[in-house]
């Protein structure tokens, strides 16, 4: 049987193979470790990042709810004094003269109109 070219390995080629595949082994190594590395570095910076995001959101939230907590209470103080009452009544009969006066001026604009067909 003839031996083909291709198939025949020799000792000598076996052993620089096994040390070729050693050393290419060990720079996978490295370069994973490497990737590893560039890897969690991006993401300690994306999580630093993102904390100090979440501080200025949570500072912001907090100054918003304090504001919004301290009118709720002045509201609220207002409604048990009857103050809030008392500043609808006001507004309510405010209202009520702005809509007497307004209908007061639609009625004599009527008035004019009917006056100036009759002449």
């Amino acid at each position: 049987m003839a031996e083909d070219k291709n198939t025949k390995i020799e000792t000598g080629n076996i052993d620089e193979l096994e040390k070729n595949a050693k050393e290419k082994i060990i720079e996978a190594k490295a370069e994973a470790t490497a990737g590893t590395e560039k890897i969690k570095a991006e993401a300690d910076d994306f999580t630093d990042k993102a904390e100090a995001a979440w501080e200025k959101v949570k500072d912001k939230t907090e100054e918003v709810w304090e504001k919004v907590e301290d009118k709720a209470e002045k509201l609220w103080e207002k409604a048990k004094s009857g103050e809030l009452a008392t500043d609808a009544k006001e507004k309510i009969s405010q209202l009520a003269d702005d809509a007497k006066e307004l209908w007061n001026k639609i009625a004599d604009k009527l008035d004019g109109d009917d006056d100036e067909k009759k002449a």
